[in-house]
């Protein structure tokens, strides 16, 4: 069923009732006329579940005025905005597992301000800004369990004194700047305020994955990469010659002229079957100078 189809069938609801339950696929985009009806001021319940469901226009659940409890599981969402509904002060429970949500900014949760269960869980939330829970110290449930988290900063739940969280099922980095968040779980396994604590596991590095992010005691640095070698270029022309075995092995030969001339050489690999004896000549262009120096 379609939301542009949704007010034909509420139209008629009848005032009174306290739970709606709707059953729909591909739904699309709810626009903030699908639920505007004043029969629906006595609804403390909404669900909508698998149904496809995109986006939310703002003022949708406008006519809702006493909902306490929103569940829209295994939809397509990739936001919350408080300003979907009339009174975001009255809901108290809001379950939006199984969506697309990616970050969690500042004024994500604005205006939820009594909420006292929030489930996130298995949806795309890498990142979660480091106030956004700040006005949610009523919270008792806060499931982040299944999502794409590597690091959070626990500045983040300073306000969730007495929150019970979920937080296994993230890719945790426990590599070396880790350790605020390790102490901070710590602390929640301490106070037994941390869901399934041996399922929150390291993912990286390689050598603590799958250990509990809380046994985590030691700073690990992944190994660095191997250095590669650098040879220093030579500042003249360095060349070899074989010198016969009649030649004295001690001589040196220095020969100075006006201009540079230039020099031929022998230049190879020797077998074991080359004599050992070489003569190395430098060549230093700039002053024409060769200097030979037999070894």
């Amino acid at each position: 069923m379609r939301s542009e189809r949704l007010p034909a069938v509420l139209v008629a609801f009848r005032p009174g009732y306290s739970s709606l339950v709707m059953f729909s696929k591909d739904v699309g985009e709810i626009n903030s006329t699908a639920f505007r009806s004043d029969g629906l001021a006595s609804v403390t319940r909404l669900r909508i579940e698998r149904a496809g469901v995109t986006g939310i226009s703002e003022g949708a659940f406008g006519s809702l005025v006493r909902l306490a409890f929103l569940g829209l599981n295994r939809n397509l969402l990739t936001e919350i905005n408080p300003n979907w509904f009339g009174r975001p002060e009255v809901l108290g429970e809001l379950d939006l597992t199984g969506n697309q949500i990616e970050v969690l900014h500042e004024s994500t949760l604005s205006g939820f301000l009594n909420l006292t269960r929030l489930s996130l869980r298995e949806n795309r939330i890498r990142l979660i800004d480091p106030n956004g829970f700040s006005s949610h110290a009523a919270l008792a449930q806060l499931d982040l369990s299944g999502n794409r988290m590597t690091r959070v900063s626990p500045q983040a739940f300073g306000s969730l004194w007495s929150t019970r969280i979920g937080l296994d099922g993230n890719p945790w980095n426990c590599s070396c700047g880790a350790e605020d968040f390790v102490d901070f779980l710590k602390d929640l396994m301490s106070r037994s305020l941390l869901d399934r604590p041996d399922q929150v596991t390291c993912e990286s590095p390689p050598s603590l994955r799958g250990r509990p992010v809380w046994n985590v005691s030691l700073c690990v640095m992944s190994p660095p990469p191997p250095a590669v070698p650098v040879h220093p270029k030579p500042t003249g022309i360095l060349t070899s010659a074989k010198v016969p075995p009649s030649r004295p092995t001690s001589e040196t030969k220095t020969s100075v002229g006006p201009e540079p001339t230039t020099m031929s050489s022998i230049t190879g690999t020797c077998g074991s079957s080359c004599h050992p004896l070489y003569i190395y000549m430098v060549h230093l262009i700039p002053t024409g100078k060769v200097i030979i120096i037999a070894w």
